[in-house]
């Protein structure tokens, strides 16, 4: 219920007599001539005969001013603690609740503020002092803190302030725009893409650098085998934009063969919560000369039970090191474009393939987005060299002569 006096709800019907009016706004109160408007004929009522319900309304409106302070003087630990139970309902990832967690009680902790009430006027100029400290020295190695993770601890106080405006702790986010204070992230680049062949060359000259690397201390075919296997990984999710998380989750029950698709289940998708089905064909032979390999290094035929891949750590490094071999970046990543290459780039690089022959609507749904802006702000990468192209073929079927003359 809203209590102001001007502007304010009156949220319930208003008694007259026998006469039950609807409700108005408490600046239809008039107390300097004692009257109250009302009902949609303006009919005015003696304001005696409304003092009961403005006496009331006045008790809830001290009651609310009550109420406030004690929100106000919630420790802001317990708010926090709300919020990752409201992370848990959502059923966010468990490592992401672990950082929102770590890094806003650190945050929290170099704040020392009793109550939330002391983040409204303070908290922005303690945040900055707070990314200050941050850049000098990390509270874990003492080194300090890179740009990235800078980033994250704004973004994450970010959404701790809106999470105390939508749970009425505060009527405005202390840490609104406290992004423009935190470093660029340099990891940040725009992602490199990479043609299908260069997807297929960096698959290819995996095993290479596998025997090359060799530590001396593993068999040369265990070496061999692990190579060609990452490199089946990059071809699968180059093709089909898989996730790695996808990827690693992926059981040989989700590969359809019957007919032809690959299920990607809706567990693991955590944004869209929906079930995908992906054309197998390309990547059928790839996931039968997986099978094998599975099968030998298993020593028994694989279930449906079983992992389509073997689980492999630090995969991102490796994937960099293998296009680095290749001749695409150096062993972390960065191009001489200025653009960085991770695991992720082969998601980009198959959405901007795809998006020369596929509505973008359709990409969407191919790629598992919750939204469709979410594939034309990073997923699209603009391409002149296709502009002319794209000319040609738009206007090939009516008369050059037409065009010419139009044009000239």
């Amino acid at each position: 219920m809203s209590v102001r006096r001007n502007g304010g709800l009156v949220k319930r019907k208003l008694k007259s007599g026998s006469v039950s009016y609807s409700a108005r706004f408490w600046s239809d109160v008039d107390q300097r001539n004692k009257v109250v408007a009302l009902g949609t004929k303006n009919k005015r009522v003696a304001l005696s005969k409304m003092e009961n319900l403005i006496d009331e309304d006045q008790q809830v409106a001290q009651g609310l001013k009550c109420r406030t302070s004690l929100v106000s003087n919630t420790s802001p630990y317990t708010a926090l603690e709300n919020l990752i139970v409201d992370l848990q309902a959502k059923d966010r990832s468990p490592i992401y609740i672990a950082s929102v967690k770590l890094r806003l009680t650190h945050a929290l902790d170099f704040f020392q503020f009793d109550s939330i009430s002391q983040l409204a006027p303070h908290g922005l100029d303690k945040a900055i002092k707070f990314f200050v400290k941050l850049k000098a020295s990390s509270p874990s190695t003492g080194n300090s803190s890179s740009d990235g993770t800078i980033a994250q601890y704004a973004r994450h106080l970010n959404q701790f302030g809106r999470y105390l405006v939508a749970q009425s702790y505060l009527t405005k986010n202390p840490f609104l725009g406290i992004q423009q204070y935190a470093p660029v992230n340099k990891l940040s680049r725009e992602a490199h893409v990479l043609s299908p062949e260069d997807i297929a060359l960096i698959a290819e000259s995996a095993p290479e650098r596998s025997l090359k690397t060799n530590d001396k201390h593993t068999l040369e075919q265990e070496v061999l085998d692990q190579g060609k296997q990452r490199g089946r990984i990059y071809f699968v999710a180059g093709t089909l934009g898989m996730r790695l998380s996808a990827l690693r989750n992926l059981k040989w029950s989700d590969v359809d063969q019957a007919h032809g698709e690959l299920v990607i289940r809706a567990n693991t998708n955590r944004k869209t919560r929906k079930e995908r089905r992906l054309p197998l064909k390309l990547v059928m032979q790839t996931l039968q000369d997986q099978k094998i390999f599975m099968t030998q290094h298993l020593g028994r035929p694989v279930t449906d039970m079983d992992s389509v891949f073997l689980v492999i750590a630090d995969i991102t490094k490796h994937f960099q090191k293998d296009c680095a071999h290749a001749g695409f970046c150096d062993v972390k990543g960065n191009t001489p474009s200025d653009t960085k290459i991770t695991f992720h780039s082969l998601r980009h690089s198959c959405a901007t393939t795809l998006a020369r022959f596929m509505p973008i609507k359709d990409l969407s749904v191919f790629l598992g987005h919750s939204s469709i802006n979410t594939t034309a702000k990073y997923y699209l990468h603009e391409s002149k060299d296709l502009w002319s192209d794209a000319l040609d073929k738009a206007f090939e079927s009516s008369p050059k002569s037409k065009i010419l003359k139009m044009g000239s």
